[in-house]
């Protein structure tokens, strides 16, 4: 499973983006970050859901975000508080991990996108290395 893991990640780039705004799965206390542009996130999650490995169906459909609370019951004031959480500027995604479930969910593995391996740089190499 890792090995088909790390060739996918070999052929996604690092991902720059940002967060758009908070919102909230349907039916649910779980409040998330969306992201401005979800295409990168599709495409990766295209490649792997249609690799080799097998995976359960999901009664949900695939929604790239970053998970602020998942506990419930929530207060109005923590709605409010949560809604307007903002956070500007961008970032750069560049490493794919695999955590076990349920928690305390340890990590089971690490790759950087781009085929860059942990330790490498992702940028420019130095003139030492030229």
């Amino acid at each position: 499973m890792f090995s088909v893991l790390d060739a996918s990640a070999a052929e996604t780039a690092p991902i720059e983006t940002s967060f758009e705004h908070v919102d909230r799965f349907p039916g649910t206390d779980i409040f998330f970050l969306t992201v401005v542009d979800e295409r990168p996130f599709h495409e990766l999650h295209a490649r792997i859901a249609n690799s080799p490995i097998r995976f359960r169906p999901c009664p949900f459909p695939y929604q790239p975000h970053c998970t602020l609370r998942d506990r419930s019951p929530i207060t109005d004031d923590d709605v409010a508080d949560l809604i307007s959480v903002g956070i500007p500027g961008s970032f750069v995604l560049d490493t794919f991990s695999v955590y076990a479930m349920p928690p305390p969910m340890p990590l089971l593995h690490r790759v950087r996108l781009g085929g860059v391996e942990l330790g490498q740089q992702l940028r420019e190499p130095s003139s030492s290395h030229k």
